[in-house]
């Protein structure tokens, strides 16, 4: 064997003396690290590595235990290492001795042999420590450089060394080929991208590590302030539990750094340590330093809870450095090469990965088969074990883990081998820490080609966020679509994408409009090959000059070879000759074709080359163009089987054939389809395709046949509203949402609930991201009549029983209708002959949340049209022998709200006769419940079982009947009122037996799973029948007389919408700094608060002064516990009660307990109707904003309340969570004309913000509460108007935080805790009163 090459080794990238380390460390773990307890840690005291032997081997026997410490001294042989050498030696041993005190053996690791003068004095320092002393040199490197170590020859020293150089080169080589299909410029990371960076152990991936350590540390800074408090529990439990903090801090300190510096190994050892414990005993030291009313309480708590986020933290960061291999899968053109090739481009803070491409694997052959096209300096590796050896220890100089990433494997030339050398991978790559196996494939294959328990991905395109990459994509290309209607749904697709855009504008030298633009994904690859030919022709000299059907031809004679001989690619010297049998310069033609990017060129290990279509959806579209043009119809009967994927002898293109098949065939055979030449699972799948092809080909008997299939076949139908979702709002096309629409109102309510209902249920994540989109959409562009299509789809999920998407559905919705309310109304109107009543319910919340929070702009369309939408309710829904009124509740609420509505805009739209019609107990319209089914007491019984649980059961439909007992099942009213509920569901289309197994799935789903709301079936038609029957109740007065006059309390959504994400951080004066920090003195003594500068403020806006109407503030301190709060009341009166209501707030100790009148708080009012006065019809009970200062006296003076609360609870949707809002009251609202505009707790007038209401937020959250103001003008108007004044009372409370712990009752004794102030507005100002 020859003498190691030290030069090639000082050569190779990252310093010589890690290097040399990182070679010893590799070595020894190599030869005998099975033999013990292997340890490498960073800042590791006295040695860089130890081995704890607990078998004998030729190192030494289970006693010994090893300690090394590798030192590269850069000196010529024979020199002496020096003084300073010297001492780092001893420092070395000194710390082995201390803190590895059980060390039997210490090793000093050079590159030269010392002199004789050194040894002799290494050898000295013996009688100092108690283990032994020994010394290796290069020497023992190369006698270890064998067995198992032997691949580290070549990988340091041979024609294994790989450095940035090698790794680039090889990138750029495949890299190359694709040049044509990878644009990094537009090229989007994707979620899959994020995992893999974390599994790669990428710095900038686990910077959550760096600051939960940095978390730790500064709270322990805190919490060791109190290591001085006398409490045997906390001097007994904090030395401990400070100590194990200090071990976290230090543990993560390590693991960052060591993931910084790529030490995988070092990674691994860390990670294999059991750190976790016990830590529930501090908890009680938690409680006791709050009780001790130490300032550290709170910094210890989060002390605590960062203890239980590092158990999360570390065992997130050993899943991600344990995988040793991950599969990504997705569908044809989803980005499975985009992925492979940004994850090994070199960049800025990374090294090149290395890629290979699955096609090169032929069948029978293997990963030493696949691994020999990388070369290093231009000879190519062996076999896969040598490829690993060496990207491993490129990888621990480089301090990175290198991907190897292996592109398509579903392109090879039998898949299925790919399962066996997995496994083998995954086998090796235990040994290879600074690697890891990343493989791409298309789904279909995904059992064929990966062994079971192999961590897998799935892309998705770009439907994460559709939008922001066609807009990149877009950009890139110069395709202006300002006014196009861009299909988002078939542009999600990447390959899709970039061929649309290559289609519309491959030069991109000048921007192209709309007219450039593509429709189905047949026409993408017409255009693109149509442009791509055009130029080739056009670019052609006049003396090799080419022709389009040159061209087509050669494309087409390939085609036929590849379908013929069962290929992906052929010889690249056999295509040359296809071309040359056309024209005379074939290689011209083949050049000119790879340069458009139609064909890819590949080499081989060989050194020949090979050509195939750059995508197999390319391949498999002019496949089917090549047979097509024989006599296919006679062809097809005899060779169905090759064209059936998946199925025994069927061609290795075959999916992406008949796909094409599906979309070329009317082009050759006018007024005929494909599917209608197949049979079973094939003729449905063609049929489903077919929705995505050219709309202008898609004849009558296609449409009808699909329908059958969708209102018969529950398979069927769960894949095709995927399709439809695609062409929803294709322009002119057959399958538009108007066929979805048709389609689920032929259904029966059972039928379209498990088949559409269900099929939202279980893609509700990729819809709610859809709807996410819509929702940007509706609120940023100018809606145009091809947004109806989306908006007719997004009305059919209003079906579903996933109770947070359908609630978003209705907020996407009402932005909709904001935007094209004469659409929408239209949309309204249609959804009344809807069967299943969840539908127009949520339909016309949507148009009347609309029209009540429309902006200025907004409300002229919706007023222009509002009135004509009101008169059709009135004429569907009220009228004698209307063909849609209903006892729903809910609904007919809303259908009231808008005539009310509608009656604002124009009292006169209907005649008083019409508005009679609207009006209880509604005895002209039928009675629902007289036309139920017959139905027998046993089947009454099962529904009751399968629907009803008991809340429902005994508290809901105990609130239709009065005078009734909880639980009292024989009230007679009580069990006809429920027997009658129960026959209605039957009548709607509820059957048990239909429903029962995934009623169970989702029960058992929501208990694991709290957070997403999703109703059983069961629940569904329990909740329509209830809401019906609370209407004919209400119509009749057989409810509890307050139920009568209010909104039914079981309201699911406000549609209103409302937000609070207006937050305010005020100047205020420091009132702890200078305060007693005791907390009885503070109680007694403390300060009173001065709130004066936030009577009225200019902060807001740039011109306008603000006056306060309301408010309560709360101030913690952030150092302890010491808490004040203040409520800041007003109220307008009149001139000459404000000396006696001051009177009266002088001489009443304690205003809380409704000393003062409290602020009206409406539960079931809507956001938007908070600003509505007196309406014609009363839709709930209005609370008045005029009451008497003293309530309990007659004879007290009225008060003017300025707001009112907005109190609705969000325990009824996700998406209303902001109750809580006050409002100034409706009389002000309606005299002032303040707007509620788009979802805003701000009001707006003509001039714009009218009113204005903030809640706190800072940092430490040691703020808390809300002020509401009304601009200045309009308050100072309003006093004129009304001939009142206003008057501000503040009082409130100093106070120990909850979380205090000590004992205070005693300092509330005298009343010395309580603050209160009271100002007035006079002469234009604010003013205080003594």
């Amino acid at each position: 064997m020859s003498q190691l090459d030290w030069s090639k080794f000082e050569n190779l990238s990252g310093a010589a003396d890690v290097n040399f380390e990182k070679l010893c460390r590799s070595l020894i773990r190599r030869h005998y690290g099975q033999y013990g307890s292997f340890k490498e840690l960073a800042n590791q005291a006295g040695v860089e590595f130890h081995l704890k032997l607990d078998q004998d081997c030729t190192l030494g026997d289970s006693t010994r235990w090893y300690g090394w410490q590798c030192k590269w001294y850069d000196l010529p042989r024979a020199r002496a290492i020096g003084a300073t050498r010297k001492a780092k030696i001893v420092d070395g041993l000194d710390k082995s001795k201390r803190y590895l005190p059980n060390l039997t053996d210490w090793v000093l690791w050079t590159k030269y042999i010392l002199t004789e003068s050194d040894q002799k004095w290494f050898y000295g320092l013996q009688a100092n420590y108690p283990f032994k002393l020994h010394l290796q040199t290069c020497d023992d490197i190369e006698n270890l450089l064998v067995g198992p170590a032997l691949a580290l020859r070549e990988a340091y020293f041979g024609e294994l060394v790989i450095d940035e150089q090698v790794l680039n080169q090889n990138y750029q080589i495949i890299a190359s080929t694709h040049i044509k299909k990878f644009q990094p410029e537009v090229h989007q990371t994707v979620k899959v991208e994020e995992i893999i960076g974390k599994c790669l152990g990428r710095h900038s991936s686990w910077e959550s590590i760096d600051s939960l350590g940095k978390a730790i540390n500064n709270n322990l800074k805190i919490v060791k302030d109190a290591l001085n408090i006398i409490d045997p529990y906390i001097q007994t439990t904090l030395p401990n539990f400070l100590a194990d903090g200090e071990k976290l801090g230090s543990f993560l300190n390590s693991l960052f750094l060591e993931l910084a510096a790529g030490n995988f190994e070092k990674v691994k050892d860390l990670l294999s340590e059991d750190i976790d414990c016990d830590w529930s005993n501090y908890r009680k030291t938690v409680s006791r330093l709050r009780a001790k009313r130490s300032h550290t309480a709170m910094t210890a708590a989060n002390l605590l809870a960062d203890f239980y986020s590092f158990s999360r933290e570390v065992k997130r960061v050993r899943k991600a450095l344990n995988a040793r291999v991950i599969a990504v899968v997705g569908k044809a053109g989803d980005g499975k090469t985009d992925l492979a090739l940004d994850i090994c481009r070199p960049k800025e803070s990374f090294n090149a990965g290395v890629l290979f491409l699955g096609k090169d694997l032929k069948a029978g052959g293997n990963l030493d088969d696949l691994v020999k096209v990388f070369k290093i300096y231009g000879k190519s590796v062996s076999t896969f074990e040598n490829l690993l050896e060496a990207i491993d220890a490129a990888g621990q100089r480089l301090g990175i883990r290198i991907p190897i990433v292996i592109d398509g494997l579903s392109e090879s030339e039998d898949p299925r081998n790919w399962r066996d050398e997995v496994a083998k991978a995954n086998a090796l790559l235990e040994n290879y820490p600074n690697v890891l196996l990343i493989l791409t494939l298309r789904s279909e294959f995904y059992q064929d080609c990966i062994p079971e328990n192999t961590p897998t991905s799935e892309l998705n395109g770009f439907a994460d966020n559709p939008s922001q990459v066609i807009h990149n994509y877009f950009e890139y290309y110069k395709i202006d679509a300002l006014d196009a209607d861009i299909p988002i749904e078939l542009l999600s697709h990447p390959l899709t994408l970039r061929l649309y855009c290559e289609a519309a504008n491959a030069e991109r030298r000048v921007a192209v409009g709309v007219e450039a633009l593509p429709r189905s994904q047949v026409a993408i690859f017409e255009q693109y090959f149509k442009n791509a030919i055009d130029r080739i022709v056009a670019l052609s000299s006049s003396n090799q000059r080419l022709y389009h059907e040159d061209i087509e031809d050669a494309l087409l004679n390939i085609a036929e070879v590849l379908w013929k001989e069962n290929r992906r690619t052929l010889n690249f010297k056999r295509a040359r000759k296809i071309a040359n049998d056309i024209v005379d310069w074939g290689s011209s033609l083949i050049r000119s074709l790879e340069s458009e990017g139609i064909l890819l060129r590949y080499g081989t290990q060989n050194g020949k080359q090979k050509i195939g279509f750059s995508y197999d959806l390319m391949a498999g579209f002019k496949i089917a163009e090549y047979l097509l043009k024989g006599d296919f119809n006679n062809w097809i009967r005899k060779n169905i089987n090759k064209i059936e994927h998946g199925k025994p002898r069927s061609n290795t293109l075959a999916y992406d054939v008949f796909n094409s098949l599906v979309g070329l065939y009317p082009k050759y055979y006018t007024r005929k389809h494909f599917w209608q030449l197949l049979e079973g699972d094939f003729k449905e799948r063609a049929l489903l395709q077919t929705t995505q092809e050219q709309a202008s080909l898609i004849n009558r008997e296609t449409i009808q046949e699909f329908q059958n299939y969708l209102l018969s076949s529950e398979k069927f139908a769960s894949q095709a509203f995927k399709k439809l979702k695609t062409t929803r709002s294709a322009y002119a096309h057959p399958f538009d949402a108007n066929f979805l629409d048709k389609s689920l109102r032929n259904m029966s309510n059972t039928y379209r609930d498990l088949t559409w209902s269900e099929w939202i249920r279980k893609n509700s994540r990729e819809l709610k991201i859809d709807l996410e989109v819509l929702e940007k959409r509706w609120s940023e562009i100018k809606i145009g009549s091809n947004e109806k299509g989306r908006a007719i789809w997004v009305q059919w999920l209003l079906t579903t029983t996933h109770r947070d998407l359908r609630d978003q559905a209705t907020k996407v919705l009402s932005l909709y209708a904001k935007k094209d309310p004469r659409a929408f109304f239209e949309m309204a109107i249609n959804s009344l002959n809807i069967t299943d009543p969840y539908v127009p319910e949520r339909t016309f919340a949507a148009a009347y949340g609309a029209i009540l929070s429309a902006d200025f702009i907004d409300a002229e369309k919706i007023n222009s049209s509002v009135c004509d939408f009101a008169q059709k309710i009135i004429e569907n829904c009220f009228i004698p022998n209307a063909r849609h009124s209903t006892t729903h509740t809910i609904l007919r609420e809303y259908f009231l709200g808008i005539i009310n509505y509608a009656l604002k805009v124009n009292q006169y739209f209907v005649s008083q006769e019409y508005l009679d019609h609207c009006r209880k107990p509604y005895e002209h319209l039928p009675n629902l419940f007289e036309s139920l089914p017959d139905v027998s007491e046993e089947r009454i019984i099962e529904v009751k079982e399968a629907a009803l649980r008991m809340d429902f059961n005994n508290y809901t439909i105990g609130r239709l009947t009065t005078n009734r007992a909880n639980y009292d099942d024989s009230h007679p009213d009580y069990i006809q009122t429920r027997r009658t509920i129960l026959k209605r569901m039957i009548q709607l289309g509820y059957e048990p037996e239909k429903f029962q197994e995934i009623d169970r799935d989702i029960g058992s789903s929501s208990y694991y799973d709290r957070d997403v709301k999703i109703d059983r079936y069961g629940k569904k038609y329990s909740w329509i029948a209830f809401y019906e029957m609370y209407g004919w109740k209400a119509d009749r007065e057989l409810l509890d007389d307050w139920r009568g006059n209010e909104r039914c309390s079981d309201v699911s959504i406000d549609p209103t919408f409302p937000k609070i994400d207006n937050s305010w951080n005020p100047e205020l004066t420091d009132i702890f700094t200078n305060s007693p920090n005791d907390i009885g003195e503070w109680i007694l003594h403390g300060p009173i608060p001065n709130y004066f500068n936030l009577l009225e403020i200019q902060q807001f806006t740039q011109n306008d002064s603000w006056i306060l109407l309301d408010g309560f503030l709360q101030e913690d301190s952030k150092t302890d516990y010491r808490e004040i709060f203040t409520f800041m009341r007003g109220f307008f009166v009149a001139n000459e009660h404000v000396s006696t209501i001051s009177e009266f707030v002088g001489n009443k100790d304690y205003l809380g307990n409704n000393a003062l009148p409290q602020i009206p708080e409406n539960h079931y009012k809507y956001a938007g109707e908070m600003v509505l006065g007196n309406t014609f019809f009363n839709l709930h009970q209005d609370v008045s904003s005029r009451v008497r200062f003293d309530e309990w006296d007659e004879s007290s003076f009225l008060i003017e309340f300025p707001v009112q609360s907005y109190s609705w609870e969000s325990y009824h949707s996700s998406l209303n969570q902001a109750g809580g809002i006050d409002f100034p009251n409706p009389e002000l609202c309606q005299k002032l004309d303040l707007k509620y505009h788009n979802r805003d707790p701000d009001l707006y007038d003509i001039h714009g913000v009218a009113s204005i209401f903030r809640t706190f937020k800072t940092d430490v959250g040691n703020l808390k509460g809300h002020l509401s103001y009304l601009r200045k003008d309009l308050f100072q108007k309003y006093l004129t108007e009304t001939g009142q004044t206003f008057i501000w009372i503040l009082w409130g409370e100093r106070r120990q935080n909850y979380r205090g712990g000590v004992e205070v009752y005693e300092y509330f004794k005298t009343k010395q805790y309580l603050h209160k102030q009271v100002y007035i507005w006079k002469d234009d100002q604010i003013v205080k009163l003594d």
